[in-house]
């Protein structure tokens, strides 16, 4: 029984680390125009945009999902 239950507490984690990860790749490709770009962005590039993120606490979430 507890067994069942830490299986199924570990897939709910899961699933809500991936929607996590999905979320914030694309995130990541909108803030650093992925599709318009023909070259990849620098290591710098990433890291501002990854720092962006976590300076805002996920307001910008709210904002960049409904453009």
């Amino acid at each position: 029984m507890a067994f069942d239950l830490g299986v199924e507490k570990m897939g709910a984690e899961a699933k809500e680390t991936k929607e996590m990860a999905h979320l914030f790749f694309h995130l990541l490709e909108h803030k650093l125009n992925i599709n318009e770009r023909s070259e990849l962005p620098t290591d710098q590039e990433i890291r501002e945009a990854h720092e962006h993120f976590n300076a805002s606490k996920f307001p910008t979430v709210k904002k960049n999902l409904c453009y």
